[in-house]
């Protein structure tokens, strides 16, 4: 970087450091023999650039492209998971149940549970027929 650019960006922000000095040093000023050589190829860093810019663009189009893949199939997960209908289990009240709070043990929801899945058997068997 060169100290007129440094200088300018400064200027251009608005934040002026105490010591400039300081900051100007960390830069090396001296041009090496590689960025003289280079100098001559103008044209070619010049198409280097561009592929550069092109390779950058892509590689940002890809990942915002995979976020919003990713975010869709998320999306599209929790719709699906929407669709199951929820039914309550016959749990077989007694008939003197009058209100109130109603405690369930395991064994009478796993009774439930085997009640409904016969019924979706016959229901199933009923339609093959």
């Amino acid at each position: 970087m060169r100290r007129e650019t440094i200088l300018e960006s400064f200027q251009a922000t608005g934040v002026w450091p105490m010591e400039p000095q300081v900051i100007l040093k960390r830069f090396n000023n001296n041009t090496t023999r590689q960025d003289r050589t280079l100098g001559t190829a103008k044209h070619g860093d010049d198409k280097a650039k561009q592929l550069r810019q092109s390779l950058h663009s892509l590689q940002v189009q890809n990942e915002l492209l995979h976020h919003e893949n990713n975010g869709l199939q998320s999306a599209l997960c929790v719709k699906q998971n929407h669709k199951k209908k929820s039914y309550p289990l016959d749990l077989q009240q007694p008939e003197e149940h009058y209100g109130g709070a109603v405690f369930w043990s395991p064994s009478k929801i796993y009774d439930a549970r085997a009640r409904e899945a016969t019924k979706q058997h016959h229901a199933e068997l009923q339609q093959l027929q």
